[in-house]
């Protein structure tokens, strides 16, 4: 079984932030979401709380100096490409639901 971080690499990125995305597959990473207690003091929250995310756009939304997206946007973004990459899990059948 491939681990998500394993399968994030290659994947193109989701979070997207234009003017920043590279979108080089090359170089995307699974970046993990810190929101909603699921972390702290240096420990990572689970893998499904991650996203593929280009090199640029990790920087980005890990808190690089910008002056484009507020938190309350970055926030909102990433929310949006995490569904998009769960729904993407969902159909490859990656994620299942076992009883």
């Amino acid at each position: 079984m491939k681990s998500l971080r394993k399968l994030a690499e290659g994947k193109p990125c989701y979070l997207r932030l234009y003017p920043f995305c590279t979108h080089n597959a090359e170089q995307t990473i699974l970046a993990h979401i810190r929101r909603g207690n699921t972390a702290g003091g240096g420990m990572k929250p689970a893998d499904i709380n991650g996203v593929p995310l280009c090199g640029k756009c990790h920087a980005v939304y890990d808190g690089e100096a910008q002056k484009i997206y507020t938190r309350t946007e970055l926030d909102a973004e990433m929310l949006r490409a995490h569904v998009q990459w769960l729904d993407w899990l969902w159909s490859n059948e990656i994620i299942l639901v076992c009883a």
